[in-house]
């Protein structure tokens, strides 16, 4: 018996082609019927879910799979941040609804007048959970422990500003981690091949990591301030058991802000093993402490020991794993969770979600651009870069092309202020710089290759703007699909026009926000960095965008004219979180840094719960 072939529609066989062409016709009304069924109106009771609260004050939370670490500094993402937030606590922590910085571990805090060196006072009531006292000699114990873990720690670059840290901190993130957190491996072929620019950049020159010496962290406890020589080659030491001191290579005012980041948090001192598996016997610092720990869920009590147990409304913190979504939203509906976060729901799911007021979205603090090789013609002209970047529609972008699964990116951050320099699209004036740049109506163009991923997204959104493109300015675009573990290996070669990246903001504070934009910007030879940046005067966006009115740290990052500071990169969209929260549940606010906090979440045990919604399948 022959094999059948693998295509019958793609064959000369026209009775075999009916048949299937029949059966696709009778499966896509099938499937027409069953959307339309799913997309009726939805029910008028306005939750998705009203099951009655519990009895106690337990938050059950479903916010994705088990974790894989307890270990703060490998928590890049839920669900390893979420529970790291609720067990440990660091010098300070982020307001959820505000995204300003409160005291925690720290009861106050200081700065010289330059911002650079910094002292944290720690409260006399801040226990770890075996009840010994936490130390400012705590802090510099874990945060040694991290740099010299290296790049195996989720944010590496967070510590890069801290006198001292920087010298073991690879600049070069895309090389295998220590500890088993290596990169993927890079393929050797992409989808199409991608033909060589007009000019190829100086190949970026790297430089193996140093050792920390263990004078760049640590200081003799109760030991008077340090004399200037000496603090030079130190970042971080206890002055005494209350008072942690920090000194930093560029000023930086937002300093309480990063410090809130899980990867800051301590650690005790039982060793590695210890702190990185998913142990209940853990010691911690937080809030709450574990109780249990099972092959699907993680609980968590109100810990005897904490500072302000008194202003903690909770009793239990249950983290229910999932492995899918629609598990998520079964067992929310079915009253087994009060919250979900963390789903990657399906787009029918949102438009049937949509209408209930427990479901949410939130802007998510991530930033999705093109990046521009600035170092060949013609996108080494500002002009030519500007007027690619305001031809595009990002509302369009993010309404029809994503669903609306993701909000317009009118500047580089969603904590961009109302001053703040923002793309506005503008047909007439991107004519008008192109022609300014030699292109009159398009013409002479070369043809843009626009390198993105085998995503079927990232490919939608690119024929979008390909198109847009070609009505607004008349050129064309070449569309080039790139296996993702090949993207930096390609950027470092300078083989693009253009190419399709993200980055994912973990924190609000300003300057590890430059410091992460700056990333982006590609390496040029003839550009070296400077040691220490100056601080920053006007607002973040104006530094890529253009309109920087004085000096500019890319300027002095990178010593180059003006003009390789305006439109380096090209923000189209940030994307947007979901999630579920019962009408019962009180203070779980949930923000653009997924930072939800549960010291102020309380269960409203008297909500009156209406009738169960009817029966829909997602």
């Amino acid at each position: 018996m022959k094999p059948q072939k693998e295509s019958p529609l793609l064959t000369n066989e026209p009775r075999r082609g009916r048949v299937t062409i029949a059966r696709v016709f009778i499966l896509s009304i099938a499937l027409l019927s069953l959307s339309c069924s799913e997309l009726k109106t939805p029910p008028s009771l306005p939750y998705y879910s009203e099951t009655a609260p519990p009895p106690k004050q337990e938050f059950r939370w479903s916010n994705g799979r088990m974790p894989k670490s307890f270990d703060p500094v490998r928590a890049a993402a839920p669900p390893e941040t979420d529970v790291v937030r609720v067990m440990y606590e660091g010098l300070t922590e982020i307001d959820a609804r505000t995204l300003e910085p409160v005291p925690a571990v720290a009861e106050s805090w200081s700065a010289s007048e330059d911002k650079k060196d910094w002292t944290f006072v720690i409260r006399n009531d801040a226990k770890w959970s075996n009840g010994e006292s936490v130390t400012a000699d705590d802090f510099v114990r874990s945060w040694k422990r991290a740099a010299e873990m290296g790049n195996a720690i989720s944010n590496p670059g967070l510590f890069k500003n801290i006198r001292g840290f920087a010298e073991i901190i690879a600049a070069d993130l895309t090389e295998s981690d220590k500890g088993g957190n290596a990169k993927p491996d890079r393929v050797k072929a992409v989808s199409t091949p991608v033909p060589p620019p007009t000019a190829k950049p100086s190949p970026r020159p790297t430089e193996p990591a140093k050792p920390l010496p263990d004078t760049a962290l640590t200081g003799p406890m109760n030991s008077p301030e340090p004399t200037v020589p000496e603090k030079e080659t130190r970042g971080v030491w206890a002055e005494n058991p209350r008072t942690l001191k920090v000194s930093l290579v560029a000023a930086d005012a937002d300093l309480p802000k990063l410090f809130a980041h899980p990867v800051f948090r301590p650690v005790p001192d039982v060793g590695d093993e210890a702190v990185e598996g998913l142990s209940a016997e853990i010691v911690t610092n937080g809030a709450f402490r574990i109780s249990s720990v099972s092959e699907d869920r993680i609980t968590l009590d109100r810990a005897e020991t904490y500072w302000n147990r008194d202003e903690i409304k909770l009793d239990t913190i249950e983290f229910v794993a999932t492995e899918t979504a629609e598990k998520a939203l079964e067992i929310y509906r079915a009253g087994g969770v009060d919250a979900v976060t963390n789903a990657d729901l399906a787009p029918l799911a949102l438009k049937l979600l949509a209408p209930y007021e427990d479901f949410r979205r939130t802007t998510h603090a991530a930033l999705n651009f093109y990046e521009f090789n600035i170092n060949i013609a013609p996108y080494d002209d500002a002009r030519v870069r500007e007027a690619l970047s305001i031809a595009v529609d990002r509302s369009r972008l993010a309404d029809s092309d994503l669903a609306g699964a993701a909000e317009p990116a009118y500047a580089l951050s969603p904590f961009s202020g109302a001053n703040d320099t923002k793309i506005v699209e503008d047909k007439m004036r991107a004519r008008e710089l192109l022609g300014e740049a030699g292109y009159p109506d398009g013409e002479e163009f070369p043809p843009v290759r626009l390198l993105v991923n085998r995503n079927e997204t990232q490919q939608r959104v690119a024929r979008s703007i390909a198109r847009m493109w070609k009505d607004a300015l008349n050129i064309d675009t070449e569309v080039i699909q790139v296996e993702s573990a090949r993207f930096e290996e390609i950027r470092r070669s300078g083989e693009f026009d253009v190419l399709r990246r993200n980055v994912v903001y973990q924190t609000t504070n300003e300057l590890a926000i430059m410091d992460l934009l700056v990333s982006i910007e590609p390496y040029t030879a003839d550009k070296k960095p400077v040691d220490e940046p100056k601080p920053r005067q006007p607002a973040t966006d104006d530094l890529l965008l253009g309109g920087v009115a004085g000096e500019s740290m890319i300027e002095h990052l990178f010593e180059g004219d003006r003009q390789t500071a305006d439109f380096q990169i090209m923000p189209l969209y940030f994307p947007v979180s979901f999630s579920l929260v019962k009408p019962y549940i009180l203070g779980f606010e949930i923000n653009s840094l997924d930072a939800p906090s549960v010291t102020e979440v309380m269960i409203d045990n008297n909500w009156q719960r209406g009738k169960q919604v009817s029966e829909s399948k997602f």
